[in-house]
């Protein structure tokens, strides 16, 4: 990324209380002497994700109240809260693991409305967008134990992440880009409590729009405090005790960290996604097509994922949050797709269940803290009095099991078809791909306009139904 030395961090310094700005700055400048080339390949291929899965978003109810709410988004913090609305607004954005944080619409939508307005090259970008996917690995065994603690693991290190990237692309300049984290922490916050509403989307796409303001303010030169981040009466100390800011990995360079992001296959909570993958398996091989088929299920699952995805009521968004819906879904119509969640498919699914109570009665969900923290183990007694079972240890999309680049593409098509016809589809893969040779990445019009405004430009043959 940058010429400058790399500088040898004292993890144990830190961790016993040493100047812990000072190891930020140092932090940040170590990420900037690692190259970003040989990650091109998966960080296009989660760009291409992320944009459509954000096209996608706008037809959903909180990716049309944002719209409402930003109109053209003139600015480009509140391009970023748009378009991060619109992205997280189906659940359908990419989730680094160790973390559980949603890395793209944390840090995607700030970069590129910064990035159009100052008339950075795509390699800029993209070389950003790798600085705050590491970052938030940097960071991620606070990732789960903000979650755990009510809070919400997007919205607090992705604001910090989503600070730094924009920092680096917007100063290039260490010790700026880490004031622009301190001040990241002022305004990171987030609850669990939104989960299963339409206040997911805003509080994790308020992460990109946080990045966006920190990285600017700095840049004008706002003074910040030290320690707001990791200190030890920082935002992570005082949500989750004097010895989180230990647990980072202060001198780990987390190259590896773009290979930990998850390009997710269903519109649902993450760690919904084992239970679906074992009940589409068990159907297959069971021939079952019916709620009726099934006498009971049980499901062991980690008891992280029991405390965010087992939703037992409907409404809302909550069916995105309830592994026992998904897993009617799955194993009624062999299908987990956006349509899923819409009202009329949860009240049929309702209907051949008898009722949801019905159904939550049939399935047994317990925890076992032993179990790896994206697993599923599911046990069906069937009504015919056969039983079967199946061990999920990560689901389809994960680091052990990664979608393709055409899976990627032919996810993207799919979301992004709904508001381009066909060569605007195509372009748009195009400008993506396009990006790492991109000189400004304001000529790339297509996906800048996509990305940062409420509705797209009818010159480019939209269907008008977005």
């Amino acid at each position: 990324m940058t010429n400058v030395d790399a500088p040898m961090l004292d993890s144990r310094a830190v961790m016993s209380g040493g100047d812990r700005h000072a190891a930020l700055v140092d932090q940040i400048r170590l990420f900037a002497t690692t190259d970003s080339g040989d990650r091109m390949p998966r960080l296009l291929d989660l760009m291409l994700d992320a944009v459509g899965v954000a096209v996608a978003g706008r037809a959903a109810h909180a990716g049309r109240v944002a719209a409402s709410v930003f109109g053209t988004a003139a600015t480009p913090w509140d391009a970023a809260w748009l378009h991060g609305m619109q992205m997280h607004a189906l659940d359908f954005d990419d989730t680094h693991e160790p973390s559980l944080c949603h890395t793209a619409t944390a840090l995607l939508p700030g970069l590129l409305a910064l990035g159009r307005a100052h008339r950075r090259s795509g390699r800029d970008l993209l070389d950003a967008y790798d600085l705050g996917i590491r970052f938030v690995d940097f960071a991620s065994a606070c990732g789960p134990a903000l979650n755990t603690a009510g809070a919400h693991s997007t919205a607090v290190l992705g604001s910090l992440a989503s600070a730094a990237a924009c920092g680096w692309l917007l100063t290039h300049d260490a010790g700026m880009t880490a004031d622009a984290v301190e001040v990241a922490a002022l305004l990171a916050a987030g609850l669990g409590a939104a989960f299963g509403s339409d206040g997911k989307p805003l509080q994790a796409a308020r992460a990109s729009e946080i990045g966006v303001r920190a990285a600017t303010f700095v840049a004008a030169g706002l003074h910040a405090p030290h320690g707001a981040a990791f200190g030890d009466h920082g935002v992570l100390a005082l949500w989750l005790g004097v010895d989180a800011p230990t647990t980072v990995r202060w001198g780990d360079e987390c190259v590896q960290a773009v290979g930990l992001v998850a390009v997710k296959p269903y519109p649902s909570c993450f760690l919904t996604h084992s239970t679906i993958d074992g009940t589409l398996s068990l159907r297959a091989s069971l021939d079952l097509r019916s709620a009726a088929d099934v006498a009971r299920m049980s499901v062991a699952i980690h008891p992280l994922a029991a405390q965010i995805a087992d939703k037992t009521s409907l409404g809302a968004e909550n069916a995105k949050f309830s592994l026992r819906y998904c897993a009617l879904a799955a194993l009624t119509d062999g299908r987990v797709n956006v349509d899923t969640f819409s009202v009329a498919t949860q009240q049929r699914l309702v209907d051949d269940a008898g009722s949801f109570d019905s159904w939550v009665s049939k399935v047994h969900v317990r925890t076992d803290p032993a179990a790896p923290a994206l697993s599923a183990r599911i046990s069906l007694l069937l009504a015919d009095g056969r039983e079967r079972a199946i061990t999920v240890e990560a689901p389809r999309g994960s680091r052990s099991a990664p979608l393709t680049r055409d899976d990627v593409i032919a996810k993207f098509r799919g979301n992004a078809s709904g508001a381009y016809d066909g060569n605007s589809v195509q372009r748009l893969l195009d400008d993506v791909m396009e990006m790492p040779t991109a000189t400004d990445i304001a000529a790339l019009d297509l996906l800048t306009s996509a990305c940062t405004a409420a509705a797209p430009s009818t010159r480019w043959g939209m269907n008008g139904n977005s």
